[in-house]
């Protein structure tokens, strides 16, 4: 069992560096193109990080419960990429849809994170 988990592990991080190298908002350290916000009482975090036409969203859940971040504002379309809460990972399932339409609040599973990027880049 430990194996397995050590395994999609491994195999979550070789999938973020694959994006980050297909990606350009991810490829893109430049600070001044990055939006952190959070919520302390909720335990999330949000990311935005932007390079020319190329736009990502991460969100963060550090919170033992699963959140409906209250917060947020989507003000475009997102695709998800990654999801640690999807059973390809070893997570329990998510229930994130594949995309989020604009304005669209949906529920995070604890202790997860989802990576979108926005639909305008496609």
């Amino acid at each position: 069992m430990e194996q397995k988990k050590q395994r999609a592990l491994l195999e979550i991080y070789g999938e973020l560096i694959r994006l980050r190298k297909t990606i350009p908002a991810l490829a893109n350290p430049d600070k001044e193109s990055l939006n952190v916000w959070s919520d302390e009482k909720q335990k999330i975090l949000a990311m935005k990080r932007r390079k020319d036409n190329s736009q990502i969203l991460a969100l963060f859940n550090f919170n033992k419960a699963d959140i409906l971040p209250g917060d947020l504002q989507y003000p475009k379309s997102w695709k998800k990429v990654l999801d640690s809460s999807d059973r390809k990972w070893r997570g329990p399932g998510t229930p994130l849809p594949e995309r989020i339409p604009q304005d669209e609040k949906d529920v995070m599973k604890a202790e997860s994170f989802v990576l979108y990027i926005s639909e305008d880049e496609n």
